[in-house]
């Protein structure tokens, strides 16, 4: 390893052409070696000599540090290149983020990298933003959950049968018949009918 990290270096300061496809390699290959310092400082370096643009590099190591479960540190590291270099991960690296986040219950954290993707332009696919949902449901941050919902267009989200259903027994249990109402309304146009239960809470809570 210590020779391919020589061999990086001497085509750069022989200006020669180093491929990004090799430097992602090499920062990869560090990482699954756990030597995520290592790496991290090989990409400072190369970063300071712009001599590959960075931002596949930076999506690999983030990952590889999600997949390592360092998420505070690929969080730091995702917010820190954010603000110094405007880097802006693909929808893949951020919804690997996302997944693990949930899967730790960290879901303020979840909906601010929602709202971040959004004024990025950067879309999450459709099942990490139904899990995001079923989540906030079931957690009982309904304005979260709500508010997740009425952004639906923008975020380019098709809702399914599950998150409806959480989304109108959680709207129910808060009191928010209406919009558990205008929430069933919305899943009959879209082709999904509640399942019994759900319908039964409805029911319940629009006669109450």
């Amino acid at each position: 390893m210590d020779k391919a990290e020589e061999y990086l270096r001497r085509l750069a300061s022989e200006g020669k052409n180093l491929s990004e496809h090799l430097l992602c390699t090499f920062v990869d290959a560090l990482c699954w070696d756990e030597k995520f310092e290592q790496a991290c400082a090989l990409m400072e370096e190369f970063a300071e000599i712009w001599i590959v643009p960075m931002d596949h590099v930076y999506g690999v190591y983030l990952g590889d540090l999600v997949r390592a479960g360092k998420i505070d540190r690929a969080l730091e590291f995702f917010q820190s290149k954010k603000y110094l270099e405007g880097y802006i991960p693909d929808m893949y690296r951020y919804n690997m983020l996302i997944c693990k986040l949930l899967r730790q219950n960290r879901l303020e954290e979840v909906f601010d990298m929602l709202m971040e993707m959004k004024e990025a332009h950067v879309l999450p696919d459709k099942v990490t933003l139904n899990a995001a949902l079923c989540f906030f449901c079931k957690a009982g941050m309904v304005e979260v959950a709500l508010k997740l919902f009425d952004l639906r267009a923008e975020f380019g989200l098709s809702i399914n049968g599950m998150a409806y259903n959480y989304l109108i027994n959680t709207l129910c249990g808060d009191g928010s018949t209406d919009e558990a109402y205008r929430v069933l309304k919305n899943s009959m146009v879209q082709g999904h009918f509640p399942g019994k239960k759900t319908f039964d809470v409805l029911a319940d809570a629009l006669c109450s």
